[in-house]
This record gives C-alpha cells, structure tokens and sequence, in this order.
C-alpha cells in the first residue's frame, strides 16, 4: 500500500511539474509591442511608443508629439487619442514577427520596425 501511494505521489508531482513547464513556456512565447516602433509614411517618420502600462506616445513629426493609450490583446491592437477635443480609436491586427510590427486594417497598413 506505501508503495502505490508513493508510485501515484511520484507521478502526481510529475503531473504538476510537466503543467508548470508548459505554463512557463508559454509565458515566455508572448509577444508584446511595449517599446518603440517606427515606420516611413507619406515621406515622413512615425514613432509609437507603446509602456507596459498600457500608455505611450505617437510622433508624427514636424514636433507633433500625441498621448495615446492602448490595449493589445489576442492579435489586435487599439490604439486611443485626442485631436481638436476629438477621441479617436483606431483598431488593427497586428502581427509581431522578430522585430517586424506589422498593422492592417480596412483603410491601412502599416509597417513599423523596432528601435532600440
């Protein structure tokens, strides 16, 4: 009998080791677009940069820097300002591949790559 509950001890803790190492694999292998990403458009730069707090900035230029907020969760990327008094939400898909953003939507695409 102390054998079999040890046998099924040993295997339980088992159990739980191989479903903590996959947890913590698949931690690792989520993607984030904290940081900043830059892209060329209409012979300009743009530069987001994204906090881990869900805050950041948008240069578009010419000193026009804007506050936005944002939420990135499940592939899709929202991204919050105010203009002239006007909050503006723009969603995108969003792929992340290395250093690559890239973000589509049904009136734009974007490519933006990661700074350092």
């Amino acid at each position: 009998m102390i054998n079999r509950r040890t046998g099924l001890l040993k295997k339980t803790a088992c159990a739980v080791c191989m479903a903590a190492m996959v947890l913590s694999l698949a931690a690792c292998g989520k993607k984030s677009v904290e940081g900043k990403w830059s892209c060329q458009q209409n012979g300009a730069e743009t530069t987001y940069e994204f906090n881990a707090d869900g805050t950041g900035s948008m240069d578009i230029g010419e000193g026009i820097v804007m506050p936005i907020t944002y939420s990135f969760d499940n592939g899709r990327l929202k991204i919050s300002y105010t203009t002239l008094g006007t909050q503006n939400d723009i969603e995108y898909n969003a792929v992340i591949d290395k250093n690559t953003l890239t973000l589509t939507n049904d009136t734009a695409s974007l490519t933006l790559d990661k700074q350092n």
